[in-house]
């Protein structure tokens, strides 16, 4: 992340030096935008895992109750600079924010009767869990012929990196009652079951490539009003080394289905606004 980080902002004092008229003479700009999609595509794909998304009947309830994501959001902040020829660098750092569905079940590790390891699955419902994602991309900027960047109709192609994790917090998980009765010798094994359910430490690295339709309208000399729509292809690392037994639902699992959520979320709406210099 360092390493993109300083070579997009070298990139972008290299290109200070190129000559355009920008806004007002302004060719450098800082923005900040809100991004909002509701994942209609995800449940298409997915709506299997959607019978198991469960949400708390209540802010403060320890009951569980069938529910859907109704909306994934996040923000960005954006630092770019027109260069010449219709043409201008960019970087965005920001953060996405949505919900998943949690397990079904979770790996249980006993010693058995005759003294030897073993494991079972044992059935839950778990509370939709938090996904947090750090996005840092590098970006192009681009308009058509008669454009004048960094305002009007532009275009933008980028490629960066993400991390993601789940949001650590108290989540209501039920656990079957006949299957804990049978594996369960103690409250404590019970409580290491559920204290230690989710490895919070573990993180989901990625990569997306952006495309941004992108209007930027100038209400004064300095502001400009920021809309459009974004198309993003969100791909998981799939070479990171995740363990299958770290915890009673796996870091595999996990990754697998951050990736088939974000994959499906690719269409996203943005508004924002921007302050030339």
């Amino acid at each position: 992340m360092k390493k993109i980080l300083t070579l997009s902002i070298v990139i972008l004092s290299f290109f200070s030096f190129s000559q355009n008229t920008g806004l007002y003479g302004k060719r450098n700009y800082i923005e900040f935008n809100m991004l909002g999609n509701v994942p209609l595509f995800n449940y298409w794909i997915n709506r299997g895992k959607y019978e198991r998304y469960y949400k708390k009947m209540s802010s403060n309830s320890n009951s569980l109750t069938n529910g859907k994501n109704i909306l994934n959001y996040g923000f960005r902040v954006s630092l770019g600079h027109a260069g010449k020829k219709r043409t201008g660098l960019g970087v965005e750092i920001g953060y996405d924010f949505m919900k998943m569905a949690g397990p079904s079940a979770g790996r249980y590790n006993y010693i058995n009767q005759w003294d030897n390891s073993s494991y079972a699955f044992i059935d839950v419902k778990h509370e939709a869990v938090s996904v947090r994602t750090l996005s840092i991309i590098p970006k192009i900027e681009f308009t058509s012929k008669g454009g004048n960047l960094p305002v009007g109709i532009n275009h933008q192609i980028g490629l960066g990196i993400t991390t993601s994790n789940i949001v650590e917090k108290d989540y209501v998980m039920k656990v079957d009652p006949y299957e804990a009765d049978y594996y369960f010798q103690s409250s404590a094994d019970s409580s290491q079951f559920v204290n230690n359910f989710i490895d919070y430490d573990v993180k989901y690295g990625g990569f997306t490539f952006l495309y941004n339709f992108n209007i930027k309208t100038p209400i004064s000399k300095k502001i400009m009003v920021n809309y459009g729509i974004r198309y993003t292809l969100h791909l998981r690392k799939w070479y990171d080394d995740y363990n299958y037994f770290d915890a009673p639902w796996s870091s595999n699992e996990i990754s697998s289905q951050i990736g088939s959520n974000r994959i499906t979320n690719f269409l996203t709406f943005n508004f924002g606004i921007g302050y030339s210099f």
